[in-house]
C-alpha cells in the first residue's frame, strides 16, 4: 500500500502509531511545495487508515509553515514521532522555521482529532472529518479560533435542529478544507435550526460552501469562500423555521466559485446583505 502521494517532491522519515481499534496513523515529511532537489523546504504530514492498513485517507498537512530541514545537516529529521489514542493523533517534530542563527530548532506539536460522529461538541486545533455529520435536535457544535477542519470529499456538515457556532477571530481564523485538492466536499447546510453563527472562517473547495433557510436567523460575517460551485445559497423551504428572522450576510469575500457567489431563492425576502 502506497501512502503519501500528495503530488511532487519526496516523502520520507515516516513515524507510525497504531491504536487497539486497528486505526493506523503515519507522520512523514514531504517536500511537496518545493519539489526541486535544490530546495530543502519541507512540511509535516499525517495520513490515517481506518481499515487496518488496507488503504489510507488523503494526507493532511499539519505544519503551518514550511521549513528548511537541512540547516543542521538533517539531524532534526530524527526528532519526530507520533502517538494516538481514541481517535486523537499527536504528531511532534522539530523544525527551523524561525531560522535561529545558532542552528537550534524549535519543537512543534499539532494534535488532530478524528471525527466520524457528532459526539465531540467542541472542535479545536486540527479536526479530520471522515464522513457526513448530521447535527439534529440538541446537537450544538462550537468551533474555536484557529481550528482547521479537514473534511472528506463528498461529505458535509448538516444542521437540522442542531446549531453551529464558529468563533473565528480576525487574527486567528477558522478553516474548513477538503481532504482532496481535486474533489470538493458538500459544505455547511442549515435547515430548520436557529442560533447558527459563522464568523471569520475560510471555506475552501466546497460544492456549496454555505446553504441556509433564508429566515432562520443565520449570521455569516467576515468569511472568505473560495472554490466550489456556489458560495452562499439562501433558500425557501417546506418547513417553518424555529425563528422567522432574516439571515445576516455581511463583510464576506467570495472568490473563484464556478457558478454563483450568492444565490437567493425567489421569494426569500428580508435578508441583510452587505
Amino acid at each position: 500500500v502506497t501512502i503519501g502521494e500528495v503530488g511532487g517532491g519526496a516523502d520520507f522519515f515516516p513515524a507510525l502509531t497504531v491504536e487497539p481499534s486497528g486505526r493506523i496513523s503515519i507522520e512523514f515529511l514531504h517536500s511537496r511545495y518545493y519539489p526541486n532537489q535544490n530546495d530543502n523546504l519541507v512540511d509535516t504530514y499525517i495520513t490515517t487508515s481506518v481499515n487496518n492498513g488496507d488503504s489510507f485517507l488523503p494526507p493532511v498537512r499539519v505544519s503551518k509553515k514550511s521549513y528548511d530541514a537541512k540547516l543542521d545537516g538533517g539531524i532534526s529529521f530524527y526528532y519526530q514521532g507520533c502517538s494516538s489514542v481514541q481517535g486523537k493523533i499527536f504528531p511532534i517534530w522539530a523544525d527551523f522555521r524561525n531560522e535561529d542563527p545558532q542552528m537550534r530548532p524549535d519543537v512543534y506539536f499539532s494534535p488532530i482529532t478524528m471525527v466520524d460522529d457528532v459526539s465531540p461538541d467542541t472542535w479545536s486545533d486540527n479536526v479530520y472529518v471522515l464522513n457526513t455529520l448530521n447535527f439534529e435536535m440538541n446537537n450544538t457544535l462550537d468551533v474555536r479560533p484557529g481550528t482547521r477542519a479537514i473534511i472528506n470529499p463528498s461529505s458535509g456538515l448538516n444542521f437540522n435542529g442542531g446549531s453551529l457556532n464558529v468563533n473565528g477571530e480576525e487574527n486567528n481564523q477558522v478553516y474548513f478544507l477538503s481532504q482532496s485538492e481535486s474533489n470538493t466536499w458538500n459544505g455547511i447546510s442549515f435547515g430548520v435550526s436557529a442560533g447558527n453563527n459563522i464568523e471569520y472562517a475560510n471555506i475552501s473547495a466546497a460544492s456549496t460552501a454555505i446553504s441556509t433557510l433564508y429566515n432562520n436567523g443565520a449570521n455569516i460575517q467576515h468569511c472568505n469562500i473560495n472554490g466550489g460551485n456556489i458560495g452562499i445559497y439562501l433558500y425557501r423551504g417546506e418547513q417553518e423555521p424555529y425563528a422567522n428572522i432574516p439571515a445576516t450576510i455581511k463583510f464576506n469575500t467570495i472568490l473563484s466559485t464556478a457558478n454563483t457567489s450568492v444565490l437567493v431563492d425567489r421569494g426569500a425576502s428580508g435578508i441583510v446583505l452587505q
